[in-house]
This record gives C-alpha cells, structure tokens and sequence, in this order.
C-alpha cells in the first residue's frame, strides 16, 4: 500500500495504469472460489456416507454461508460508520472525473431469490460465481456419488480428493502475488483520485 502510494508521487502518469494489477489478482482469486466450494462440499457429503446426513450437512453449510455473510456485511457497516470510511469520496472522485458506479437493480422478492438459489445451468453457476448456486449443485452431486456402488464411487472420489489438494495449492500460489496486487489497486486508487483520497485508503 505504502508503495502504492508512493508510485503515485514518483510517476504519476504511470500509476494510473497499474489497475490492471488489483484486476488480475481479483480474477484469479474469482476463478478459484467456486470450484474450491464445489470440490470441499462435495468431498464433505461423501465423507459423511450417509444419506441421513446430507441433510443435515445441507442446512449446516447454508447457514454457515448466511451466518457468516451476514457478520461480514454488518462489522463492514458498522466499522465503515464509525470511523467515516469513504466520508468525501464521491466528492474527490467526482472532482477527478472517476464516474460513480451505477446503482444497484431492484430487489428481490423472498420467492425470487429462494428460486436464485437453484441453478438453470451447471456451468452457469460456476461461470457467475454464482455460490449459493454452487453449494446446491455439490450437495445434489454428493448425494448422486454416494448412490453409486463402491467400485465407482471410490475412484471418483480419489480423483475429487486430488483435485481439491490441487485448488488448495492453487490459492497459494495466488496468496503470494496479492501484495503486488494491492499495490496496483493501491497506486491507481490515489492516482486516479488524487493523494487526498489516501486517508480514506489508510483508514
């Protein structure tokens, strides 16, 4: 971040261009996410060996999903409220021509988004990140695994194990370039917007 910034005061012009960085490292973190969900839930419901269980993993999972979503959304809100976070950005980004982005659609209903939740298309679901969608599939296809006999199972199940170590390492490997990451969002963020939205970045 403290480089970030910097780059902006040794070479402005060029600061502005490492977005780029910020927007790679986000994709191949997108990238990894819903096949890691996938592989793990499946991997967990073929664990549990028991079809009497999967339901009980089923609900388990969708409320660890919620629980968890719901905390990260409510510490963001209250934190970003209590110390101002992004107080006077919409004024320094205006100011340095950053166009706003554009509003969120209208709401969902309760049935519109339980509907959501059941996907139309198998690849769909990973190609828009879709999770929820994501969770459904892998407790259908654990369940689909744990109907078949032993003898097919088992390999399937190696192989799901193996490609799981494989994502596993994959996000590693990711995990490491995530400074240089930063410090592309970073240093397009304030040269973009200018050094007095570096406050807004530190809080």
């Amino acid at each position: 971040m403290i480089l970030g910034a910097l780059a902006v005061l040794l070479f402005p012009s060029f600061a502005t261009q490492l977005k780029i960085l910020g927007d790679i490292f986000l994709r191949l973190i997108k990238t990894a996410v819903a096949p890691l969900v996938f592989l793990c839930v499946v991997v967990g419901v073929v664990s549990a060996g028991d079809f009497k269980r999967i339901g009980k993993v089923a609900l388990i999972a969708m409320l660890c999903f919620e629980i968890v979503s719901s905390i990260a959304l409510t510490f963001g809100l209250v934190v970003g409220k209590v110390l101002s976070i992004g107080y006077g950005m919409s004024t320094t980004t205006a100011a340095a021509g950053v166009k706003p982005p554009s509003g969120a659609g209208a709401p969902h209903s309760t049935l519109e988004f339980i509907l959501n939740i059941f996907p139309d298309n198998f690849v769909g679901a990973f190609a828009r990140g879709e999770l929820l969608q994501v969770l459904v599939i892998a407790l259908i296809f654990g369940a689909a695994l744990l109907h078949l006999n032993e003898s097919k199972r088992l390999p399937i199940e190696r192989g799901l194990n193996a490609i799981s170590d494989v994502f596993f390492e994959f996000i590693r490997l990711i995990i490491w370039v995530a400074p240089i990451g930063t410090f592309g969002a970073v240093a397009f963020a304030v040269g973009s917007s200018g050094l007095s939205i570096g406050s807004q970045i530190w809080l």
